[in-house]
């Protein structure tokens, strides 16, 4: 076989061990998560592994024109690729979901006929999948502009090859379906980090006001206080057990995640607000505006989600640093939300 023809096809060669390392990949990540998605995702790539060692099978002639079944072999896992990357991670119509799928069969049919038409035929499926791509990106904004180019150049390769053949051409054809392959297997990556951020996103955050849970609260606190003075901004909804009484369980959330909508709204800069346990939420306050903070929370909470709020606030500067320093500092500002709750039932200005 031609020795330059032979280096031509080494990023063909490259194929099956890109699908082989994802299909690992995804198995190991539905080990570890459970997620079907990604066993799905593991035996699509195993698939995609299996036929495309087909390649190797097929450069036994001893002079390969530019297109052969290796080439077509590459094409129709790329698009097959790009189908199942379409249904896993990309919001499409099924229309489109199911245009794509039909392409890839024809695709894998269009093996049992000429070479030379089956070359037309991916270059005219390349050359519409990646000009209707370009312009989805353009026009509505998404990551398609990439992968559309990379198509359209694939189809003007195919194009050139079949009618005006050079040799660095087919090595050239290799690496672009290398890149559209890895461009593919990007959206499989960009899936994972959000995964992995959004795990990362819940473990720190209440389900129910979205706001820092209890164990950022604590974390934070005990941080913060390495560095700086601080105060803690100690909130009650009052009369909350009438409030539960009378709504069902959906409005009881409603109310808590609108009450500590308006609280995130309010520390805004000035700190982190948390939500402590029940209807308690407690705000790290790092500037020194904290009193200002929570009247107008008050305020706001009365107007906007018709409840009423007691507050309590306990600054580092009033806490040794011996012992628990920051179960002291809410013990403080809850004990004074009490008297100020107190004061409030008494009708004594707080």
């Amino acid at each position: 076989m031609n020795l330059l023809i032979n280096i031509g096809l080494l990023p063909l060669l490259m194929i099956p061990i890109i699908y082989i390392m994802l299909a690992i990949l995804a198995f190991m990540v539905y080990k570890r998560t459970n997620i079907k998605k990604d066993m799905y995702l593991s035996i699509t790539y195993t698939v995609l592994t299996v036929f495309s060692f087909i390649i190797f099978g097929s450069i036994h002639e001893s002079k390969l024109s530019f297109w052969g079944v290796p080439y077509h072999i590459a094409s129709v896992c790329l698009m097959f690729h790009i189908a199942i990357t379409t249904y896993f991670t990309k919001k499409y119509t099924k229309l489109e979901l199911s245009l794509c799928t039909i392409i890839t069969i024809f695709l894998l049919l269009s093996l049992s006929i000429d070479m030379l038409f089956a070359g037309i035929i991916v270059m005219t499926t390349f050359l519409a999948a990646g000009i209707w791509m370009t312009y989805r990106g353009i026009r509505y904004y998404e990551d398609n502009v990439l992968r559309g180019i990379v198509l359209i150049a694939l189809g003007l390769f195919d194009f050139i090859g079949q009618w005006f053949p050079f040799e660095s051409g087919i090595f050239l054809y290799g690496v672009l379906v290398i890149m559209a392959i890895l461009i593919e297997a990007y959206y499989y990556f960009l899936r994972l980090v959000n995964m992995i951020r959004s795990a990362g996103i819940n473990s720190i955050v209440d389900p129910v006001t979205k706001l820092y849970n209890k164990s950022f609260l604590l974390k934070k606190t005990e941080n913060l206080l390495s560095k700086r003075e601080i105060d803690i901004l100690y909130i009650d909804v009052d009369n909350m057990k009438q409030l539960y009484d009378a709504q069902d369980p959906d409005s009881r959330d409603q109310l808590l995640y609108k009450i500590g909508l308006i609280f995130k709204e309010e520390v805004g800069e000035n700190g982190f607000a948390c939500r402590y346990e029940g209807a308690n939420m407690v705000g790290i306050m790092i500037g020194d505006n904290t009193e200002q903070i929570a009247e107008n929370f008050l305020k706001r909470v009365h107007v906007e989600a018709n409840a009423a709020i007691s507050y309590g606030i306990a600054s580092s500067i009033e806490v040794s640093d011996t012992g628990e320093v920051v179960t002291s500092l809410i013990k403080i500002a809850n004990e004074r939300m009490c008297i100020f709750k107190k004061d409030k039932e008494s009708n004594v200005i707080g």
